[in-house]
């Protein structure tokens, strides 16, 4: 895809949901997620390919795949873009500590090239809980 950076990329059961940025011929930035799921050819269901419609930035574009996904960050993260990592660990950590909901330490350390523990103590680190 031409002027399209992936973002980010979380596998769900049967397909994925990608974040990406998008530069117009305005030389302005969009974002969007981007939904594949695989088909089943024994249960004749087709596959689909759907994208959201596109944001202004990339906070509404996060608010839009969560609403859709509400538990997005506790799939299976498969990419993040290097140059995404804080925002990423921002989202995790709202995540983490305001919806309290779990996460995998160990994939979402791995795409973030960060040790388990480093990762806990960023995004835990106003947890009162700790």
């Amino acid at each position: 895809m031409k002027n399209h950076t992936r973002i980010i990329e979380i596998g769900a059961e049967g397909g994925s949901i990608t974040l990406y940025k998008y530069i117009d011929k305005k030389n302005e930035d969009w974002y969007y997620h981007s939904v594949s799921e695989m088909a089943y050819e024994d249960l004749e269901l087709e596959g689909i390919n759907k994208k959201s419609k596109h944001s202004m930035s990339i906070a509404e574009a996060f608010i839009k795949m969560q609403r859709e996904y509400n538990n997005v960050f506790s799939l299976y993260p498969l990419f993040v873009h290097p140059e995404y990592k804080f925002i990423a660990l921002a989202l995790l950590e709202e995540y983490v500590n305001i919806i309290d909901e779990h996460i995998n330490y160990y994939q979402w350390a791995n795409v973030l090239e960060m040790e388990v523990e480093e990762l806990k103590n960023s995004i835990t680190k106003n947890d009162s809980r700790n």
